[in-house]
């Protein structure tokens, strides 16, 4: 299966395959402003996209449904990545913070981190699932990922 993505009004995402001849086999739109980011869950059932809209919307690919809409960022959705068990979701932004989210319940895990570098332009989880990279170009800060660490740094949990 081969993924593309095309800016369309509204957004979209869209997913085709080739025999023969490109054609749609699913496409996805729910974003306000154009897609930024996207992550595909660890057992391939589910993909985050991060938007301009400073959302994040997570999809259930079998049917293409919204399973929720992650909104806490106050700009632009720049990077996304599951933790390796996929109950997490860690999201990064233009506006300069790292957050998690529980992908259930669609709830911020604590309050966000300060990236301390500005941008977050891209992240990593570790193999194991205990730590994070966030990356915005010239500096590399490791956070932790684990539900337990994390609110050890960061507090409770946030309610939308």
């Amino acid at each position: 299966m081969r993924r593309w993505f095309r800016e369309a009004a509204p957004p979209q995402i869209s997913f085709a395959t080739k025999s023969g001849e490109f054609r749609d086999i699913r496409t996805l739109t729910g974003h306000a402003l154009p897609v930024t980011s996207l992550a595909f869950g660890p057992d391939g059932r589910s993909l985050a996209s991060g938007s301009d809209d400073r959302t994040i919307t997570v999809w259930t690919l079998a049917d293409g449904t919204m399973k929720s809409t992650l909104r806490g960022h106050t700009d632009m959705v720049l990077a996304l990545a599951y933790s390796p068990d996929g109950a997490t979701l860690a999201s990064g932004s233009q506006d300069g913070t790292l957050r998690l989210w529980d992908v259930a319940t669609g709830l911020q895990s604590g309050r966000p981190l300060e990236s301390g570098a500005g941008y977050v332009w891209s992240l990593a989880p570790s193999a194991d699932g205990a730590s994070l990279v966030a990356a915005n170009g010239s500096t590399v800060v490791e956070w932790p990922l684990s539900r337990g660490a994390w609110l050890d740094r960061a507090g409770r949990p946030v309610a939308s």
